[in-house]
């Protein structure tokens, strides 16, 4: 998958939403987007060996989590130590969609009471429309955290230049005080 096609898939999903997305491969420019550094709800950056990202919004009432990571490098018996809340069904998915999924979640919570450890999370995964084990929906159990009125993510596991990726990106839309 080229970047473009990326970045058009993720704009449909999140198309109610005003959001944005900057890529990058290697080799990566010195003074990039990237090289910014900012501590922000609405900025989530990530990087691996292959490709380098932020996701981003302006919407004061959302607040973003994104990771890449290479697919091959997560280890099924590492993702279930971490995510004690897996069920049986969790555990059919690829481990990397669900650690990306944590991880994008966990750096959504910035400043919503994040919680001191990504094994302290519930997520809730659905199938997603794409075939195989492209595409998998994904949202933080609503329970949990009261300062939230919705979440809506997306995981995906392609091939980008020859490596096997996966990445997740979540939106999180602050409850109304």
């Amino acid at each position: 998958m080229k970047k473009e096609n990326l970045v058009q898939v993720l704009k449909s999903f999140f198309s109610d939403e005003k959001i944005d997305f900057v890529f990058e491969e290697p080799p990566f420019k010195e003074r990039s987007v990237y090289a910014i550094t900012l501590f922000s709800p609405r900025i989530s950056k990530s990087d691996c060996a292959f490709l380098r990202g932020s996701f981003s919004t302006e919407d004061l009432n959302l607040q973003v989590g994104f990771d890449v990571e290479l697919t091959d490098r997560l280890k099924p018996s590492a993702i279930q130590r971490s995510y004690p809340a897996m069920t049986e069904e969790d555990k059919k998915l690829p481990p990397a969609i669900i650690w990306t999924a944590l991880e994008a979640s966990f750096k959504s919570l910035f400043e919503l009471g994040q919680p001191q450890t990504i094994s302290e999370l519930k997520l809730k995964f659905s199938q997603g429309p794409c075939a195989g084990d492209l595409a998998y929906f994904f949202n933080l159990d609503s329970s949990q955290y009261p300062q939230i009125k919705s979440s809506k993510g997306i995981a995906l596991n392609m091939q980008f230049v020859c490596h096997p990726l996966t990445l997740a990106f979540l939106i999180v839309r602050k409850a109304q005080q």
